[in-house]
């Protein structure tokens, strides 16, 4: 591997670059440029220290990256600069290590935001659907032949191979990047193309949200905001930035949609679009993708093309299985906006609906409280099961005084009998005997890798 490029800025006269926490899609992501980019790169991670995802740290070490346990060694490898993850508390070992001994340390939004604000590109941002839109946008660019440089929040199945884990791409100095809004960095990014999927209430209040949303639009030379989003309205309505509005709101001529089972079907400026993707809000991150690649001169013939053959992305409505008529789901909804786009597309493309949460941390769980329990009551039908896990603990000082328990409660004080806590075993032997053909089994929770396996535990006693 040759010398650092000049792409990073902030990374100016540094060689060594250590990652606590790397085993995060935003911060492995990150690792694999720099490791692309003739840095020598290093981390660890918690994850890796319990031997959990084990295939993420492989691929990573596949790479030429160098995997350390998470305990305050990494000072003997002589980095010259450590980025952190925001999951990261200051007192980690590591941090601690780094501030004794004078090691530089930036925070992961520092990072992307001097790659994004140092190169021509998109960025893709919002509460909901970012990294599906970033992968529709980055595969539309690659059809129109710009090679785009790709930074997803998860992994796209198009980027995925024996060594990449499919949430980088490397490419060209065109950079199509998901930029989050949970810490508030969004309102530092200055990119070409500013994409706003929409606002809704997750790790923030909308109205906190539209205070980091407006610089971020107000720095782009174009900024792409959903019509149909209230929230987003407020900030069109504000008319401070050259804007595309998109949606069935929108001043482009959206024609009547269908949701087909596993497909949905639209029209827009008289062209018809076949999406290999379920759901209305996919239909949304269509739309919204389609805005961002015609700011870029992109036909729509390209984008056509491009979306009809989009891959989709891991833990993004996955159909891990189908035994004995029964799909099995694999998602990554966490928020109530997520969960309602999922449990709406579950019945769009079948009957009864067994929907499994693992709420995820103590913390957003006692925020988002009320809004669960509404989204669970008024969005299953009566045929319909709730089985909620146990919160997922991302660890750290979280005041742990919540539980499933009393989430399950709240919802049956509003439907009687739906929701029941169960530990996984329990789940998947009551699944085994309540699911019938034509069911959806929707397993739904954030960053826990194992909920996959757990999905696929599920449909292997289906097929017994």
């Amino acid at each position: 591997m040759g010398c650092p490029s000049h792409r990073v800025p902030i990374l100016k006269a540094c060689r060594r670059i250590h990652f606590t926490g790397i085993g995060g899609s935003g911060m492995s992501a990150l690792a694999q440029l720099l490791n692309h980019e003739g840095y020598l790169v290093s981390g660890s991670d918690r994850g890796y220290d319990r031997g959990r995802t084990s295939w993420l740290y492989q691929k990573l070490m596949r790479q030429g990256i160098r995997l350390i346990r998470q305990d305050g060694t990494q000072s003997r490898m002589k980095p010259d600069c450590m980025v952190m993850t925001q999951a990261v508390e200051e007192d980690n070992p590591e941090i601690a290590a780094a501030r004794d001994l004078g090691i530089r340390v930036i925070k992961r939004p520092e990072l992307l935001t001097s790659i994004v604000n140092s190169n021509q590109g998109v960025a893709i941002s919002g509460s909901c659907g970012k990294s599906t839109t970033t992968a529709m946008v980055a595969q539309i660019a690659e059809y129109a032949g710009m090679n785009p440089t790709v930074l997803v929040g998860a992994a796209a199945y198009r980027y995925q191979d024996e060594m990449f884990i499919g949430n980088y791409r490397p490419g060209s100095s065109l950079i199509v990047a998901e930029v989050d809004e949970s810490d508030g960095s969004v309102e530092n990014f200055r990119p070409n193309v500013a994409v706003l999927t929409n606002i809704s209430k997750d790790h923030f209040e909308p109205a906190q949200l539209i205070n980091f949303f407006m610089p971020f639009l107000d720095g782009a030379d174009l900024a792409v905001l959903n019509g149909d989003c209230h929230h987003s309205r407020f900030l069109v309505d504000r008319g401070q930035h050259k804007a595309v509005v998109y949606g069935q709101q929108g001043p482009l001529e959206f024609a009547s949609f269908k949701c087909r089972g596993w497909h949905a079907e639209f029209a827009l400026e008289g062209h018809r679009f076949n999406l290999p993707v379920p759901g209305q809000h996919n239909i949304s991150n269509a739309l919204c993708a389609i805005a961002a690649a015609r700011a870029l001169g992109i036909s729509y013939e390209v984008c056509q093309r491009a979306l009809s053959e989009f891959g989709g992305l891991l833990r993004r409505w996955n159909r891990v299985e189908t035994m004995r008529g029964v799909d099995v789901i694999d998602d990554f909804a966490h928020s109530p906006a997520k969960i309602k786009s999922a449990l709406d597309t579950a019945q769009y493309a079948r009957g009864r609906v067994h929907a499994v949460f693992q709420p995820h941390g103590f913390g957003p769980t006692r925020f988002l409280w009320d809004d669960y329990v509404k989204v669970f009551a008024r969005h299953l039908s009566h045929q319909d099961s709730l089985y909620l896990l146990s919160i997922f603990d991302a660890g750290g000082t979280a005041n742990r005084t919540v539980s499933s328990e009393e989430m399950a409660n709240a919802i049956n004080g509003i439907r009687p009998s739906l929701a029941q806590t169960v530990d996984r075993e329990k789940l998947v032997h009551d699944l085994q005997n309540v699911a019938n053909d034509g069911d959806v089994v929707l397993v739904m929770g954030a960053r826990d890798h194992s909920l996959t396996d757990l999905a696929r535990e599920i449909a292997e006693s289906l097929r017994s």
